[in-house]
């Protein structure tokens, strides 16, 4: 028939709309819909342009996959003539259990003459994944004072966030401007770089990555700061009448690990008797340790100098303090060493340190004779 100069052909088949793009997560299934006027004895056939695999012919399926499958459905047009009813079909591609290879354009063609075709795209979406190449393996070790980086390459569709947080603690101890550790709650991008790392960033860190699809991915990455090892004690003077319990502590900073010992007169002092040695490490700061010496019923044979040391394979650190009598002089001259040695190196007053020395160590001795003046008026 012809209309005004045009050819209608009546009795052809035609696409009531486009099929337009699906997009679903790896795993589930993506249906493209192709509907059809007037289909009569036509056929729909699917056809994967990617490869120009041959999908299925009418309601028959051609493929061996049986993750895919095609359904015909029958349903009256929403936008009816006037003077006649349509029929519309809706051939349906349906894919299931989606895989990446999936992703792609599938055609939604009609056996009519001219060949009558449309196309419709699946995306498949791909939750995160983490990589192991280009991915900093499960342990990161450094000296302190060098630049870190750890770094976490991750995977997907859309392409994941990566986030970096300290596992126990949340925050992540990053440099600022003017050069302090500072607390941020995390740091974004696939690499964490860390300059001039301390001790206190040692630790478990978490790359995170997420997308829009289920389920997040993280890797642990642990950093190890290597340092030599410092021992102090936090009293160098250690006054205790006989008879009693007195415990010799010993801070020690260090990593690797280290080995620990208590010395007197260069003899090593084991765990026994009226010995014990007790050692405790921080549950946060893994490189500190406390190394406690306690003597049962101080004896005279007791007093004098005790050495904590601690070694490790990058070095060597000592500390010493002296146990006295309570109730003899011998504190006091001790004091009273340590005064002229100040005094000594006092340098002519320019010495700040040396002064504040010197300051305290006079309080320290005047207040000893005080309290050694009120025994004696009590005895």
């Amino acid at each position: 028939m012809k209309t005004q100069g045009y050819w209608i052909f009546a009795d052809l088949p035609s696409f009531a709309e486009p099929i337009g793009n699906v997009t679903a997560a790896i795993g589930k299934e993506a249906v493209l819909p192709c509907t059809i006027r007037k289909l009569g004895n036509h056929k729909v056939g699917w056809i994967r342009v990617e490869d120009k695999t041959i999908l299925s012919l009418g309601q028959r399926t051609v493929t061996h996959s049986p993750r895919f499958l095609v359904t015909l459905e029958n349903a009256k047009s929403k936008n009816q003539s006037e003077w006649r009813d349509e029929e519309e079909a809706t051939s349906r591609l349906h894919i299931r259990q989606l895989r990446e290879a999936d992703r792609g354009c599938y055609m939604c063609q009609l056996n009519t003459k001219p060949m009558l075709s449309q196309l419709g795209c699946v995306d498949v979406l791909v939750p995160p994944d983490i990589l192991s190449s280009g991915t900093s393996e499960g342990e990161v070790s450094v000296l302190e004072g060098e630049n870190a980086t750890l770094s976490c390459k991750a995977t997907g569709r859309p392409a994941p966030r990566v986030l970096w947080r300290r596992e126990k603690s949340g925050f992540i101890l990053m440099r600022g401007l003017h050069d302090p550790l500072i607390p941020v709650d995390n740091q974004s991008g696939e690499k964490l770089e860390l300059t001039r790392v301390d001790r206190k960033q040692m630790g478990a860190y978490l790359c995170i990555a997420k997308n829009e699809v289920p389920p997040a991915v993280s890797k642990r990455v642990y950093l190890r700061v290597n340092f030599p090892p410092s021992a102090k004690v936090p009293n160098q003077i250690l006054s205790s009448p006989l008879d009693t319990n007195v415990s010799l502590v010993c801070l020690i900073e260090a990593y690797p690990k280290t080995i620990n010992l208590w010395t007197r007169k260069e003899q090593v002092i084991m765990s026994g008797g009226r010995y014990e040695i007790d050692e405790r490490g921080h549950p946060d700061e893994e490189w500190k340790t406390t190394s406690e010496l306690k003597i049962s019923r101080l004896e005279k044979t007791d007093l004098g100098e005790y050495t904590c040391s601690a070694s490790s394979s990058m070095g060597k650190a000592e500390a010493t303090l002296r146990v006295y009598d309570e109730y003899t002089s011998d504190a006091e001259k001790y004091r009273e060493n340590r005064l002229q040695q100040t005094h000594d190196h006092f340098d002519d007053g320019k010495s700040t340190r040396a002064f504040r020395q010197r300051r305290e160590l006079i309080q320290e001795s005047r207040h000893l004779e005080r309290e050694e003046l009120c025994q004696c008026e009590e005895r």
